[in-house]
């Protein structure tokens, strides 16, 4: 997939780079050092935090509530390109929703986990899983109610 972006990346913007006065691949070449650097970012997030550290409930905690405050200084962020999804950090912008997601396959593996014993017998422990999904009008909600039914 990471090759197909790169191609992707490559053919579409070769024409646009021309017209800004640019070379051929400078966006190819951008989306090339970011991709390395999101790779570097996690191998070493990879090998450096385990998964006992992980999945403690204080850690889990933590996390979400990282989340959170992030998510609620979005609401105040400028915005960019007509939306304020976007945090300016400096150097680069975030979108917080990406680490929403991160936090949410942590909390989806640790219920597998600990119930895995209800997910692989019957329905409940899936439909517990999916039933969140449904159950709230925004993404941001869906986390919280995940959390909440992680919990019992």
């Amino acid at each position: 997939m990471l090759v197909l972006s790169l191609l992707m990346v490559a053919s579409a913007s070769i024409p646009f780079a021309l017209s800004r006065g640019m070379t051929e691949l400078h966006f190819f070449k951008n989306q090339l050092l970011y991709m390395m650097i999101g790779l570097t970012v996690a191998t070493v997030s990879y090998y450096s935090v385990s998964l006992r550290t992980l999945y403690k409930t204080e850690t889990q905690f933590i996390l979400l509530g990282i989340t959170g405050m992030l998510l609620v200084a979005t609401l105040f962020s400028t915005p960019i390109n007509g939306s304020k999804r976007w945090l300016n950090l400096g150097v680069f912008n975030f979108q917080v929703a990406e680490l929403a997601k991160l936090v949410m396959i942590v909390f989806v593996s640790d219920f597998v986990v600990r119930r895995s014993f209800e997910v692989r017998n019957g329905l409940d422990g899936f439909l517990r899983i999916m039933w969140w999904w449904h159950s709230s009008p925004c993404c941001y909600c869906h986390s919280l109610i995940l959390v909440l039914l992680s919990l019992f």
